[in-house]
């Protein structure tokens, strides 16, 4: 039964033409969670995977609440095929913002492909 659904997998899955690999998501952002004070600036990196079997330019943007200041907000990188990039910003809420877990995310773009919001974090301010 499981080389029958390993099969299955492989017959479904364009890993030739798309390898997200084990996780199959394009980015990921660090920390996951973050509590921090209203107005301090918090800083993440979103770690992008290249999907395809070339080197292809990578459009981010980040995607966060509309008062929410972002530096650099926008990123363009070159991933080598199936290879992994960097992108670290700094996010910055008004002060006297509060907030219970707020979204924020970022807008992935490979190889001209758009793939949308592929990650997410969770913000709390106090």
């Amino acid at each position: 039964n499981g080389e029958a659904l390993e099969r299955l997998h492989r017959e479904l899955l364009p890993l030739e033409e798309l390898d997200f690999g084990a996780e199959g998501f394009a980015a990921r952002i660090e920390p996951y969670q973050t509590t921090a004070a209203s107005g301090e600036t918090m800083a993440f990196a979103a770690e992008f995977r290249n999907p395809f079997g070339a080197e292809e330019e990578a459009s981010i943007q980040v995607v966060a609440p509309s008062s929410w200041t972002c530096e650099p907000a926008t990123a363009t990188l070159r991933i080598p095929a199936r290879e992994t990039a960097l992108f670290r910003f700094r996010l910055t809420a008004p002060a006297g913002t509060v907030a219970s877990r707020a979204r924020i995310a970022v807008d992935v773009t490979i190889g001209g492909r758009r793939f949308g919001q592929q990650a997410e974090a969770l913000v709390t301010l106090r």
